[in-house]
């Protein structure tokens, strides 16, 4: 895994960490903790205007762990519409993810975290949530806090 390939593809639209990732909306919190102390590099797909297709949604991070136990981890913060927050990760996944995870991301395992106000609900749309988990290594949904070791 080469740094720099990763930051000329991405952009500039990083923040590098080495110890926790933690980040708040709304009364919803997501933590990793990084457990080796590996660099971790944190992106916003939001902001990020080199991945930005017209009518497409975004997941609110991206943490990239380079180093060690390399993995991508795709989290989305979110009220109460679970549906749009498995979209957004899977319009995420297939932007910035698919074009770049046999080379930049070394095939590296991708998790998708979702932490809303809400669990998830009876009868949510099982094929939504069957086309993400077919995508992503493990996929988890928390209410209002997340917390893991990364």
């Amino acid at each position: 895994m080469k740094r720099e390939q990763i930051l000329s593809t991405y952009g500039s639209a990083i923040r590098e960490h080495s110890l926790t990732v933690r980040f708040s909306e709304k009364g919803k919190t997501y933590v990793g903790v990084n457990k080796d102390a590996s660099m971790i590099l944190e992106y916003s797909p939001d902001q990020m205007t080199n991945f930005r297709r017209s009518g497409r949604g975004r997941c609110d991070r991206l943490f990239f762990k380079t180093e060690g136990d390399q993995a991508v981890y795709l989290v989305e913060l979110k009220g109460g519409d679970l549906r749009r927050a498995i979209q957004q990760i899977c319009e995420t996944y297939e932007d910035m993810i698919t074009p770049y995870h046999k080379t930049i991301l070394c095939l590296a395992p991708v998790h998708a975290r979702v932490v809303a106000r809400c669990g998830v609900p009876k009868g949510a749309k099982v094929h939504e949530l069957a086309k993400l988990r077919s995508m992503v290594t493990s996929l988890l949904i928390r209410k209002n806090r997340f917390e893991e070791s990364i």
